[in-house]
């Protein structure tokens, strides 16, 4: 039975022509006759709709859970930020930013920051990641950490 029917049935099994006429109810026979009721041995809906649904939903939930991946792997953490953040302020090249980051995680500190907080700090680990570095590379790793020194401390 179509659903415009059923309601115009409905319209018209509740619709009073006067406020004083009562509507008979209809009977059990009418209704059974102009509704379908589903019985025990038939569903409600088919296994197929219900799987294409079903599919349809994880295919929704797997996009959008690798979106938020995506759209989460690509950005830095908070203190990365803040490092980049600071960089930018003193204007440290690229290149300047790069070589703290080797730095930091040579000497296994938890973020770059900690080198920026004081010149001695910067200082010594410069020193114990340039005595890792081959003898003809040292000199200009310690001469680009004095560059750094400079613009973050003016010593």
């Amino acid at each position: 039975m179509m659903p415009i029917k059923a309601l115009t049935l409905l319209g018209e099994i509740f619709v009073l022509r006067r406020p004083r006429d009562p509507v008979t109810p209809p009977s059990k026979q009418w209704i059974h006759e102009n509704f379908h009721w589903p019985t025990s041995s038939e569903s409600l809906m088919s296994s197929g709709w219900a799987l294409a649904i079903f599919a349809i939903l994880i295919g929704f939930l797997i996009a959008l859970k690798l979106f938020l991946w995506y759209r989460k792997k690509d950005r830095p953490t908070g203190p990365m930020i803040i490092f980049y953040q600071i960089c930018k302020q003193v204007g440290l090249s690229l290149q300047s930013q790069w070589l703290l980051i080797r730095i930091a995680k040579q000497q296994s500190l938890s973020t770059p920051l900690t080198l920026l907080v004081c010149h001695a700090t910067l200082s010594s680990h410069a020193q114990a990641y340039a005595q890792s570095l081959p003898v003809t590379r040292r000199g200009d790793v310690l001469m680009q950490v004095v560059g750094i020194q400079y613009k973050l401390f003016g010593k």
